[in-house]
């Protein structure tokens, strides 16, 4: 009861302030989505999201994805959010929703052959597209260079003193040795890649399929920035056929010889990320579930 007083009275204090910048925007239903870790959304009569940034230091980075939007979108081979109602101080904005459901695996493994041919192509159109953005445009955009030596710190860090004080009691021997050996070798890596402007949350729920088995649009740029272009690639592993690599392929740049290679140890250290989150949950099942996954990654890397 606590949970509903709450969100009711979040959600009647987001529809003061978007009534209060654009009273002229009618709607009668409204839908509270409070889940995510940077914003609170308004989904209105199932046809416009708004999305508020949950806090005041988010402010520029999420002015900073609609002004990227509003130069890329001309530009995409899919749809992306065109925001059209932006509030004066940037904390909140709304776009009309983009048709489709959610990309799930057990949805990709039921579409036709050249669904599938469809879907590679479409994606590796997209990728190359916002890969390829033009770095003048970046910069004046305010979107900061790449700076491998601090993503590596952050990586380093993370682990020890977060990582490892949480998820650390709780690993088996083999299993600690295995994300020790791990994460001392990403954190040693080379910066062997061009880096570009990537989405880098581009997992499946953010790949919208329309009712034709088409993608009908991509969501949620919230962490635009530029970096390693295999970061954008992670999520396909896991819809299997060789998905990923078949996407890679059409892609047309920029490309290297550790492209994949990097890919596989991106997804190992989105992994670990999971696994810390999961840990601070009370979710057993969920817990269990990330364990079995665990056990695979370390049967697969023994093999190999």
């Amino acid at each position: 009861m606590e949970k509903i007083e709450d969100e009711n009275k979040i959600k009647e204090q987001l529809l003061s302030r978007l009534r209060g910048e654009f009273p002229n925007l009618h709607f009668e239903a409204t839908t509270l989505i409070t889940v995510g870790y940077d914003y609170n959304i308004l989904i209105l009569d199932d046809r416009l999201i708004v999305r508020f940034v949950k806090t005041e230091d988010g402010n520029e980075r999420f002015k900073t994805e609609i002004n990227f939007l509003h130069e890329f979108g001309p530009i995409s081979n899919v749809k992306v959010p065109d925001y059209q109602w932006v509030s004066s101080d940037g904390s909140f904005g709304g776009y009309e929703m983009i048709g489709g459901k959610e990309l799930t695996g057990e949805a990709y493994r039921e579409l036709e052959p050249e669904q599938h041919q469809a879907f590679v192509d479409d994606m590796a159109t997209f990728l190359t597209r916002l890969h390829t953005f033009p770095s003048d445009q970046v910069e004046s955009l305010g979107i900061s260079a790449y700076n491998h030596e601090k993503v590596l710190q952050y990586a380093t860090e993370w682990y020890r003193n977060k990582f490892l004080p949480r998820v650390g009691p709780t690993l088996g021997l083999d299993e600690r040795d295995f994300v020790d050996s791990f994460m001392t070798g990403f954190g040693q890596s080379e910066e062997t890649f061009q880096p570009v402007l990537c989405h880098y949350d581009l997992s499946l729920n953010h790949v919208l399929m329309g009712a034709d088995g088409k993608v009908s649009g991509i969501i949620d740029f919230g962490d635009v920035r530029m970096g390693d272009p295999a970061k954008d690639f992670v999520a396909f592993a896991s819809l299997g056929d060789d998905t990923q690599k078949q996407i890679y392929e059409k892609y047309k740049d920029p490309k290297d010889p550790d492209f994949l290679k990097r890919c596989r140890e991106l997804k190992t250290y989105d992994f670990l990320h999971h696994l810390y989150r999961v840990e601070k949950t009370d979710d057993e099942e969920t817990k269990i579930s990330a364990r079995k996954k665990l056990d695979k990654m370390m049967s697969v890397t023994e093999a190999v």
